[in-house]
């Protein structure tokens, strides 16, 4: 539980930086910028990118979230084929997440056959 908290204390940082970062430049320098939508793709890629980093099972829920915000977010900024690529990552992020599950049993399994070794 305490470690979900830092999570999302790192999603909530980055989150307020970007957003208020885009709502200041959006005038001058983003106007496609949608400050919500892109600080939200954004602060999930980052804190995803933070616990992959520490080899964190958790990480993929953010990838997950990322593309599912993405493939809209890009849809309406009419870059379809930017969409169609973050429904291909999507599908990766569900096989990474069942990937690092099925290995994590399996090193379970076989860290509880070398107790039953020891005994």
């Amino acid at each position: 539980m305490k470690e979900w908290f830092h999570h999302l204390l790192f999603f909530i940082f980055f989150y307020a930086v970007i957003f208020y970062a885009l709502t200041f430049l959006k005038k001058d320098f983003a106007p496609g910028a949608i400050p919500w939508a892109d600080a939200f793709a954004s602060s999930t890629a980052f804190t995803g990118m933070w616990l992959m980093a520490k080899k964190k099972v958790e990480s993929w829920y953010w990838w997950i979230s990322t593309n599912i915000a993405s493939i809209p977010l890009y849809f309406v900024k009419h870059y379809v084929f930017t969409s169609i690529y973050y429904i291909i990552l999507l599908i990766m992020a569900f096989w990474g997440l069942h990937e690092w599950i099925m290995r994590a049993k399996e090193h379970l399994a076989q860290a509880e056959q070398k107790q039953e070794w020891k005994q």
